[in-house]
């Protein structure tokens, strides 16, 4: 080993042990953090709410028509709530598709909501708007009397392209589905 490679070494290890002993170290959500010699003597709580370690969720808050809910209108509009504003690339869309299609198919498969009679094999034609918390969705027509629908927001969409998620960046955990029966 050459002297000035010792020399470094030995100077690392002397620079690690004086931060060692001159202040404390904290892991923190935001990174590393340095505490002088008299805030490392104040007792502090960890556990408190100002940490900044709490982990935050993305999820469905409400939904209207409520799931479950019976003898509602035939032309409804479909309102879900989220815990944090709705990350959108575009605050609104039109549908392209004239009719109920297959969900799988290209008019379809890019949605994050998807509406179904008949456990999404078909899919009923929507426009939507995204504002804050919430998705609004418009069905273009009215729905079949005494049937049940069933609404599901995706994690990710079909296509694998879309996914629904905050603007903070958090995405949904799972796919959320509710459902409800019309007059």
């Amino acid at each position: 080993m050459k002297m000035s490679q010792f020399v470094s070494i030995t100077l690392v290890i002397i620079l690690g042990v004086f931060l060692n002993t001159c202040g404390q170290m904290t892991s923190k959500n935001e990174g590393m953090s340095s505490k002088s010699i008299e805030e490392a003597s104040v007792a502090t709580d960890d556990t408190t709410a100002t940490d900044n370690t709490t982990t935050t969720t993305f999820t469905v808050s409400s939904v209207s028509p409520t799931d479950g809910q019976t003898s509602v209108s035939r032309t409804p509009d479909i309102i879900i709530t989220f815990s944090d504003d709705v990350y959108g690339k575009y605050s609104a869309w039109t549908s392209t598709a004239t009719a109920t299609g297959s969900c799988s198919s290209s008019s379809f498969n890019w949605k994050v909501v998807h509406v179904s009679s008949d456990n999404f094999s078909q899919c009923v034609v929507d426009n939507g708007t995204v504002s804050g918390k919430t998705i609004t969705l418009n069905l273009n027509g009215i729905l079949a009397a005494s049937t049940s629908y069933k609404i599901k927001i995706m994690k990710t969409s079909s296509d694998g392209y879309w996914t629904t998620k905050s603007t903070s960046g958090t995405q949904l955990d799972y796919d959320y589905t509710f459902s409800f029966t019309t007059q």
